[in-house]
């Protein structure tokens, strides 16, 4: 709690500054640029986005008073030759001397856009950040800093607005701000890995990047304190650049140390984001203004990219999942591509049509025809993915088909719906009239089917040569081996169609069969599971565990099969669509369609594996496949989960006992997204002073009767495992009263002993 109390210390006194901030900002940027004669002052050039660009105002004309003041005594003027935080200004007009006033107005909206709502809605948006990091259960070293991080980037974002009009306080605030805050990021990509075991490099060169910018802040007080004179924008920008050159080097160290590391994929994405984040200030306002003295995009727009920061770090710490994001960033260098092509022929156009355009304004318009090309590829495709499986599937999109129907049959458990969903695919993908479902015996000449078919051709077939993908064609019907069971083949018939499949019709075809045949098998395999379960359960304990093991062993069989199978068959065939791509460029764009769905699959299959045998467990820990289990459970609902494990929990267990708290905490889960509505979960998981494993469940869900559901497959299931390790469970529940359940196994004392 001390940690806590700190931190929100520090967020009260970073509340107080960014409230001064925001009072201080509510002035207008006027934006007016004068230069001087004698010692007359003339309107040499005014802002876009200044008051003055919007007001009557004209270059050329004559200054005559700013707040009734002569312009040589006041103080932007003296200082910087610019008009700001003025309330009045009178210029000579026709001879005459007009006065305007200084204020708001609805032309003014780009403004208050830039320089007020977005740097307030970023203090916003960190301060949730931070009450969501608060909220988790322990608080590392790496978040405090990620906090301390987004505090201060929100402060330098409020303070630059404040800087741009020229108040001295926001100037002060953005000095300190610009050159700790990447510093701090430095320090906590180093405390993160740190915390996982691995020094990235030596935490002695984040102390003397600490000492370099604090030198440097205490240098340009010391200059403006004796001087009384403002310093200019390259007296901070290039201590600025040296910072972020060296957090450059040290991360490419860090690369080299973790190249062959399991979190590689991590350090990747941080280091991205963090180029993300800092390159367009760097090459498009930083650099130019420090050789050209001029920028190609404003600042106020290469700050925005700043908010890659705090989103991307607060998703890795919440989630720790990096798929998408990795799967995003692949497709980068291919969408760079193609929109250089287009942007290029967009600026050969704008050259020809444009006069008077200057190189500056050619680079601009090639970035922002380029940004937009890469927005609206992106755009694209999350829209296809998303809408890729509520969509009826196109004619020939074999691969687009096989991620809709590996998405529809997952979860599938009845034969009869999986065979269904099959029919459907195959009667739409190849445009036929009506599939029908038979069941052909493997002994005799039965055929089983709900509907009138011509069978004297199916009775002709050779069962002992069947197998799964089959096709036999017989004049204008065709049959397809879709699955087996001990008695018979599933097969799907259609008399009326076209039987001169082409090789792709075909090897699609045998791709459904083998899905379904694995469903089915599947669903078979759980139907006996269950049965077996119902016929035993009243024999004693270890034909019980003995059960259980046999159902691993199968689950284990079925996701080792896939993984070797399917999966590396999809691989294979990703390599083969890289080489086409390489060698027909002609087809990039399908080809490159068709790469991003053998992805999906990929993931699918790899996520099916996963959920019938977590590896995890048994491999790596209990604690590891836990926290796994809870990470994809807090992606999928908004239910609160509230887990404590006892660093006993994470002892020597047996294989057994890792695999049944495993299980049972994941139906646990499961049944409290399907059926709970609960908003809380709480979970413990310990071993108690008389060496038994305690699992303790609660939620404020609905609950049940436990009268009319103790028969549901999920509660026996969980009853069936404790059963078999000489455990007991006892289920407290009623109706509209939420669940509490508490499980207790016995424990060796060596599986009580804890692990160094």
């Amino acid at each position: 709690m001390a940690s806590k109390k700190h931190i929100l210390t520090i967020v009260t006194v970073a509340i107080l500054i960014a409230t001064y901030l925001i009072v201080l900002n509510m002035s207008p940027y006027i934006g007016i640029q004068l230069s001087k004669t004698k010692d007359q002052f003339f309107i040499s050039g005014m802002d876009r986005l200044g008051w003055g660009w919007h007001s009557d105002l004209k270059t050329g004309q004559e200054i005559l008073l700013v707040n009734d003041q002569d312009p040589s005594n006041y103080q932007t003027v003296h200082a910087n030759s610019r008009i700001e935080n003025a309330d009045t200004i009178t210029v000579l007009d026709n001879n005459e001397a007009i006065t305007h006033n200084v204020e708001f107005s609805s032309t003014l909206s780009l403004q208050w856009l830039f320089y007020f709502l977005f740097p307030l809605l970023y203090f916003i948006f960190t301060l949730i950040c931070i009450y969501l990091l608060l909220k988790k259960k322990s608080i590392h070293k790496s978040t405090i800093y990620l906090m301390y991080l987004m505090l201060l980037l929100s402060i330098c974002y409020l303070s630059a607005s404040l800087s741009t009009k020229l108040i001295e306080p926001g100037e002060s605030f953005l000095y300190v701000t610009l050159l700790f805050a990447p510093i701090i990021l430095l320090h906590f990509i180093y405390q993160y890995f740190y915390e996982k075991k691995i020094a990235l490099f030596s935490k002695k060169n984040v102390y003397y990047l600490y000492l370099f910018a604090l030198f440097v802040n205490v240098g340009i007080v010391m200059y403006r304190s004796v001087s009384n004179k403002e310093i200019s924008p390259t007296t901070v920008l290039i201590p600025f650049l040296i910072i972020i050159g060296v957090a450059v080097y040290l991360l490419i160290q860090g690369f080299r140390l973790l190249r062959e590391d399991r979190l590689s994929e991590v350090f990747h994405w941080l280091f991205y984001s963090f180029i993300l984040a800092i390159a367009p200030f760097i090459s498009l306002y930083v650099l130019p203004l420090l050789v050209f003295d001029t920028f190609i995009i404003r600042p106020e727009l290469t700050t925005l990219f700043i908010f890659v920061v705090p989103i991307t770090y607060l998703y890795l710490l919440v989630t720790g999942n990096l798929y998408q994001m990795k799967l995003t960033i692949q497709t980068v260098p291919y969408y760079l591509f193609i929109s250089l092509l287009f942007s290029l022929l967009f600026d050969l156009i704008y050259y020809l049509q444009a006069d008077n355009h200057t190189i500056v304004d050619l680079v601009k318009f090639h970035l922002l025809t380029q940004f937009s090309i890469i927005l609206l590829l992106y755009v694209k495709n999350i829209l296809d993915r998303h809408l890729r499986t509520s969509l009826v599937i196109n004619q020939y999109d074999y691969q687009a088909s096989l991620y809709r129907f590996s998405n529809l049959i997952k979860k599938e458990t009845s034969t009869e719906i999986i065979l269904k969903l099959a029919s459907r695919e195959i009667e739409e993908v190849l445009r036929l009239d009506h599939l029908k479902e038979i069941q052909l015996s493997k002994d005799t000449f039965f055929i089983c089917t709900k509907e009138s078919i011509d069978s004297t051709w199916i009775e002709k077939i050779n069962r002992s040569l069947l197998k799964i993908g089959d096709i036999i064609s017989y004049e204008q019907s065709i049959a397809i081996v879709m699955g087996e069971n001990d008695k018979c083949y599933y097969i799907l018939v259609e008399e009326n169609a076209i039987t001169n499949l082409s090789v792709d019709q075909r090897e699609w075809l045998r791709t459904i069969a083998y899905y379904t045949s694995i469903s089915i098998e599947n669903a078979r395999k759980i139907e006996q599971t269950v049965d077996e379960l119902n016929r035993m359960r009243s024999n004693s304990r270890w034909v019980s565990k003995l059960l259980f093991s046999i159902s691993e062993q199968e689950r284990r069989r079925l996701a080792s099969d896939i993984h070797d199978s399917f999966l590396q068959d999809l691989i294979s065939l990703k390599r083969k669509t890289g080489e086409l791509q390489n060698s027909n460029k002609s087809l990039n764009q399908e080809i490159k369609n068709i790469d991003e769905e053998i992805l999906d699959i990929i993931e699918e299959i790899r996520e099916t594996c996963q959920e019938l045998y977590p590896a995890l467990a048994e491999e790596t820990g209990l604690k590891e496949a836990l926290e796994e289990l809870f990470q994809k459970f807090r992606l999928r609902t908004n239910i609160h989960l509230q887990d404590r494990i006892s660093d006993k929990a994470f002892g020597n267990l047996s294989a057994d006992l890792k695999i049944a708290n495993f299980r049972i905490i994941q139906e646990l889960l499961n049944n409290a997204i399907k059926h709970s509505n609960a908003s809380i979960i709480t979970l413990h998981l310990s071993i108690n002073h008389v060496n038994r494993m305690i699992l303790y469940y609660i939620d404020d869900g609905v609950g049940f009767d436990q009268n009319r559901l103790t028969n549901q497959m999920g509660i026996r299931g969980i009853k069936e495992r404790v059963y078999s390790l000489s455990g007991n469970i006892d289920i407290n529940t009623e109706v509209n009263t939420g669940v509490e359940i508490t499980i207790s196994f016995p424990c060796t004392k060596n599986e009580v002993k804890v692990i160094e």
